[in-house]
């Protein structure tokens, strides 16, 4: 009960017609979804996202540490520079893929987006079926480089779907998975 009160409270939380789009977006065989309006979010924090930045208020910025700031400027300047859409994010995981969570989200801006991982050290891996990859290595071993983990991005269209780290020999292949979710979620006319 507790998951389909949070996934209603979600649900509200966004546009009827960005949530049915950002839904069309989720594998069906998701185990695990949370979907969010990072404006909502912030607001029931007593929040908000102003001016294409995050704001949070005293009560919860004085107790923070400071790796926390560097996360909140992260995404401040992925608010600004990186065409992302706020109102329309989620995580999703699936047990068969190794339990690994992705997130989707919408694009306010796909070429700005994709200028700023490009920016940020993507670069174009693959491109077929309008499904765009994208890999960053995120760690270097610095004794042997089997033991290198990569991010990963697909684009297609105005969604973005990221996994942040992954192990170069693991038996998760992003780039398969993340291509499979994004062509799988063209086929989806009708939620």
């Amino acid at each position: 009960w507790i998951f389909c009160c949070m996934a209603a409270f979600l649900l509200a939380s966004c546009t009827k017609n960005k949530m049915k789009d950002l839904l069309a977006h989720i594998p069906e065989d998701a185990e695990l979804v949370y979907v969010t309006d990072l404006s909502t979010l912030l607001e029931s924090a007593g929040g908000k996202v102003e001016n294409e930045k995050i704001k949070l208020p005293a009560s919860i910025t004085d107790p923070m540490p400071d790796e926390m700031f560097k996360l909140i400027d992260n995404a401040n300047e992925l608010i600004r520079k990186g065409g992302v859409d706020p109102e329309a994010c989620a995580v999703v995981m699936s047990y068969d893929h190794h339990g690994r969570p992705v997130i989707v989200f919408a694009l306010a801006d796909p070429k700005k987006f994709v200028s700023y991982i490009e920016d940020n050290g993507f670069r174009e891996k693959e491109s077929s079926k309008d499904v765009t990859l994208y890999a960053k290595r995120v760690y270097e071993s610095p004794s042997d480089p089997e033991y290198d983990d990569y991010g990963y991005i697909a684009v297609k269209d105005d969604y973005a779907y990221w996994v942040e780290r992954v192990w170069v020999k693991s038996d998760f292949k992003a780039m398969d998975v993340l291509a499979d979710m994004a062509r799988d979620a063209t086929s989806k006319e009708n939620f």
